[in-house]
C-alpha cells in the first residue's frame, strides 16, 4: 500500500470510528431507575368485585393488578400487543406440542403469596379452571378451547386444548387471567381479604370512598423490583382526577390505562400541565349502530335488507360521527370489525373501499338512493334507535340519524335509556337499531372481535348470521399458519363489511397523562399495559 493510499485509509478509518462517538456525544443516556416513592393514581369508582375474572373491567383490575400476576404477561417494555410479545411471568418458560394442542408450563420455584404460602401447580390448576368456568368467569367464552388442566408435579402444569388456538397465550396474559391462591378459594371476592397474590405490591389498607393503599412486596419473585415503595389509588371521577393531576396531587391523570376520554380533559391538560406527556391508545371496543337483522321480538323492517344497511353506511359521515362522540379525531379511529392496530385488521382505506365510501359524498348519496329504491324504500321509512343515555353514545347516534334523515328520508326516533332498562332489551333483541359498544378485549388477535358476530354469539344482538362467515371462523381458530390465518381473517372481515350488520363508527382511544418525573410507563391497545407497574419509578 503506497503512502497516499495509506493516509486516505487512516483518515477514512478515523471518520468511521468518529461517527458513533459523535452520535452518542451529548445524547442523554437512559436514566438509572431509583427506588422509593409512592405512586399516586386514581380510579372513578371502587370495584364491585376483586376477582377480575368475574368482571373484566378497568374498574376492577385497576385496583387488583398490583397484587396479582399471571402465568405469562405482555412485554412490559413495548407498546405492542401480539402473541409474539408474550413473555414469562410466574411461568419461567413453556413448550407447545407440535400439533399446537398441549401447553406445558414450567413454574418459577420459591415464589410466595403475600401470606407466605408457596405458589405451586395446585394454584395454577385452580385459577385456570376458574377462568374457564362458564358459571363463574365472565371471560370463559374466550377459552372454550381449553379441555383440561393437569398437574405434572408441583412446578409443572399441562394444559390441553380441544383444538390448536394460536392466541391462547395472549388470553392468559395479565391483567384478566391472574393466579389466585387455591387455599383461599372460599374467601369472598368482595372482601379485601381476597387481595392475596404474588404481585409486586401488597394490599395494606382502605379508607372507604377515598383511597386504597398498597405497599412494596419485599419478597417479590423478580429481584430488585418493584422500584416504588408503594401505591395509592384514590377514588375520583375521571374529570376530578385530571384536575388533581393538574394541581400536582396525582402522578397520573387517572390510572395506568384510563382517565382521559374526552376532549375537554385533553385541552385542560395542555393548558395547565403543558409539561405532561399525554398517551392515548385504542381500547379494543367497537362502537356504532347494530341492526336487528333477524327481526327478533317481531321487530321486522327495512333494516333487515342488506341493501338498506349498505345505503345507510354509504351516507354516514364516519369522521364526523367520531368527532360528534369523542370530540376529536385524536380520541378514536374509524374501524372495521377488526381494529386496524391488530396485525390482520383491514386499514381504514380498505374498509372504505368495501363499504363503498371511498368516493365523494354526492356520489355515495346517489348510489345509496339507488339501493334504497331497489330494496323498495325510495321514500325512506321509520324506525326506533335505542342507546345508553350517555353523551358519548347519544351524540354520535344523533349525528348518524340526522345524516340518514337528510340524505335518505329515514326517520329514526332516538330513545336514550338508563342501562338497567337498555340492557334487558338489548340482550333479547327488542330493538330496531341500537347504538352500542362491544366489550373491550386484549387487542392483539382477530378472533377477539370476529368471534362476537358468529351465529348466536352473545354480543351479536341482532343475530346476524352468515354460513360462510361461521365456517371461516371455525377454520381460523384452528389454523396455525400465519399467512393462512391472515387470509381467513381478511375474508371474514370483507363478508361482515359487505353485509353491514353493524355500522362501526369508532374505536375509542382513551388513556392517561404523566409528568417527566415518572419513568417506565408503557401503554398498550386494549387493557393490557399493567405489566409495567413493577418497573415504574419516580425521580425524587
Amino acid at each position: 500500500m503506497n503512502r497516499k493510499v495509506w493516509k486516505a485509509f487512516i483518515v477514512l478509518t478515523g471518520v468511521v470510528l468518529l461517527i458513533p462517538m459523535l452520535a452518542s456525544y451529548g445524547a442523554s443516556a437512559p436514566p438509572t431507575p431509583k427506588k422509593g416513592g409512592i405512586l399516586k393514581i386514581s380510579c372513578r369508582t371502587e370495584p364491585p368485585t376483586l376477582n377480575c375474572m368475574m368482571n373484566p373491567s378497568v374498574l376492577v383490575f385497576a385496583w387488583t393488578t398490583p397484587v396479582f400476576n399471571g402465568l405469562v404477561m405482555l412485554d412490559p417494555t413495548q407498546e405492542e400487543v401480539s402473541v409474539e410479545k408474550v413473555v414469562p411471568s410466574l411461568a419461567e418458560k413453556w413448550t407447545i406440542s407440535p400439533d399446537g394442542k398441549i401447553y406445558t408450563f414450567y413454574l418459577r420455584k420459591g415464589v410466595k403469596f403475600h401470606d407466605g404460602r408457596p405458589f405451586t401447580a395446585k394454584d395454577v390448576k385452580y385459577s385456570l379452571e376458574f377462568f374457564a368456568d362458564l358459571k363463574m368467569s365472565s371471560l370463559a367464552p374466550m377459552v372454550v378451547m381449553m379441555e383440561k388442566v393437569e398437574i405434572v408435579d408441583d412446578y409443572t402444569v399441562k394444559v390441553s386444548l380441544k383444538y390448536p388456538h394460536v392466541p391462547f397465550l395472549l388470553y392468559l396474559s395479565n391483567p384478566y387471567c391472574v393466579m389466585l391462591p387455591a387455599h383461599l378459594a372460599k374467601v369472598s371476592p368482595k372482601s379485601t381479604d381476597f387481595l392475596i397474590g404474588t404481585g409486586p405490591f401488597k394490599f395494606k389498607e382502605q379508607i372507604p370512598g377515598k383511597v386504597w393503599i398498597y405497599e412494596r412486596n419485599p419478597d417479590y419473585f423478580i429481584k430488585g423490583l418493584p422500584y416504588l415503595d408503594g401505591l395509592e389509588i384514590y377514588k375520583m371521577a375521571w374529570p376530578v382526577g385530571v384536575d388533581a393531576f393538574c394541581a400536582g396531587r396525582l402522578h397520573m391523570a387517572g390510572n395506568l390505562r384510563y382517565g382521559i376520554d374526552q376532549k375537554p380533559s385533553v385541552d385542560k391538560l395542555k393548558k395547565y400541565a403543558a409539561e405532561a406527556t399525554i398517551k392515548l391508545k385504542p381500547v379494543g371496543v367497537l362502537r356504532g349502530v347494530m341492526f336487528n337483522v333477524a327481526g327478533l321480538k317481531g321487530r321486522k323492517g327495512p333494516w333487515q335488507d342488506v341493501r338498506v344497511r349498505r345505503a345507510m353506511a354509504m351516507v354516514t359521515d364516519f369522521p364526523g360521527s367520531m368527532i360528534a362522540g369523542q370530540g376529536s379525531l385524536d380520541l378514536g379511529e374509524n374501524s372495521g370489525v377488526v381494529p386496524p392496530y391488530v396485525p390482520t385488521g383491514l386499514s381504514w382505506k380498505e374498509v372504505e373501499k368495501v363499504l363503498g365510501i371511498d368516493k365523494p359524498m354526492e356520489q355515495r348519496i346517489k348510489e345509496a338512493k339507488r339501493l334504497m329504491k331497489e330494496a323498495g324504500y325510495p321514500d325512506g321509512f321509520k324506525a326506533e334507535l335505542i342507546c345508553r343515555n350517555q353523551d358519548t353514545y347519544v351524540r354520535p347516534a344523533e349525528f348518524m340519524v340526522e345524516g340518514w334523515r337528510k340524505n335518505l328520508n329515514i326517520e329514526v326516533a332516538m330513545k336514550p335509556l338508563e342501562t338497567p332498562v337498555l340492557f334487558p332489551r338489548r340482550d333479547v333483541g327488542d330493538l330496531d337499531l341500537i347504538y352500542e359498544g362491544t366489550t373491550g378485549r386484549y387487542g392483539g388477535a382477530p378472533e377477539e372481535t370476529l368471534a362476537m358476530f358468529v351465529s348466536q354469539a352473545a354480543q351479536n344482538y341482532g343475530e346476524w348470521s352468515n354460513a360462510d362467515y361461521d365456517k371461516l371462523y371455525d377454520q381460523l381458530i384452528k389454523e396455525t399458519d400465519p399467512k393462512k390465518r391472515a387470509e381467513i381473517s381478511v375474508k371474514m372481515q370483507k363478508i361482515f363489511l359487505q353485509e353491514v350488520p353493524f355500522i362501526i363508527n369508532v374505536v375509542p382511544a382513551v388513556g392517561t397523562a404523566y409528568r417527566p418525573t415518572l419513568h417506565g410507563f408503557v401503554i398498550h391497545p386494549g387493557h393490557t399495559n399493567w405489566s409495567c407497574i413493577d418497573r415504574m419509578w419516580l425521580e425524587k
